[in-house]
């Protein structure tokens, strides 16, 4: 269903980042939630840190879609690994069968040597991110987009500290979210859809995602540099999905998209 001809291994590697929007175009809004220009922006930030790091890099994210293509194809081309945390295991099972025959086919190598994902929280003690600790591996690169709560991320941000590498980088999306501890656009959607009134917020809003993300790792005692990304206000993924962006955007759910998207670089 997926292996549509995009050319053999030497056009992939020619141009991957045009092959990771031709795979990234084939899949549909349920599990492509995030805007062309993060994929790339995402392909871009590994390739520069595999320069600078001169290794085979160990990949980690929270909820899985676009981005585990980005992530993959990078590792697929580049070696390294990626580990791939996400509550639906639908979602894997999906992603699977896309990067099976969309990338694993024409590249000819096996995704179980490139890619672990795990249906579960990433938080989880026997089964999250701390699990890394165990196989005696490093993360270099987090991509940190699950549950969208102040609460959550402070959780993942204290697992990825204890299992990251000495210099390591973390990309956050909805950078600008600060929901404490339910994610009331989120769920005021959900309701919109069933045909429920909205609720009110019970708890007050706190400091952003990136506010937060900076004040936890000053407080581990590591530096921590801000690196913001271009946004092309032309992205396709925006007209394409248009009527339901624009939904989101009324009920709060997305509210400033040039500060989506944030990456840290961490000493």
């Amino acid at each position: 269903m997926y292996n549509f001809i995009y050319g053999d291994i030497s056009k992939i590697k020619k141009d991957p980042l045009k092959f990771l929007i031709f795979v990234k175009h084939l899949m549909p809004r349920f599990i492509n939630s995030v805007p062309d220009n993060i994929c790339i922006s995402i392909y871009k930030n590994l390739n520069q840190l595999y320069k600078e790091k001169r290794k085979k890099l160990i990949l980690l994210e929270t909820g899985c879609g676009a981005s585990s293509i980005a992530m993959f194809l990078f590792c697929a081309l580049n070696g390294g690994k990626l580990f791939s945390w996400d509550t639906n295991p639908s979602k894997g099972s999906y992603l699977k069968s896309v990067i099976n025959e969309s990338i694993c086919e024409p590249l000819k190598i096996n995704i179980n040597d490139v890619w672990t994902f795990i249906g579960g929280s990433s938080v989880n003690p026997h089964t999250g991110i701390s699990i890394l600790g165990e196989l005696k591996l490093k993360a270099d690169y987090c991509f940190l987009d699950s549950a969208h709560t102040i609460n959550h991320l402070l959780m993942e941000l204290n697992c990825v500290n204890k299992v990251s590498s000495k210099n390591f980088c973390i990309s956050l999306d909805d950078a600008y979210t600060t929901e404490t501890e339910y994610n009331y656009p989120f769920i005021n959607m959900l309701r919109k859809k069933i045909g429920l009134k909205p609720i009110k917020k019970i708890t007050k809003e706190s400091e952003t995602f990136l506010n937060k993300t900076v004040s936890f790792f000053k407080s581990k005692n590591r530096d921590i540099k801000i690196l913001r990304n271009k946004f092309f206000s032309d992205d396709l993924y925006y007209k394409y999905y248009s009527s339901d962006y624009n939904f989101m955007k009324k009920v709060k759910l997305v509210k400033n998209p040039r500060k989506r998207f944030i990456k840290f670089k961490i000493k």
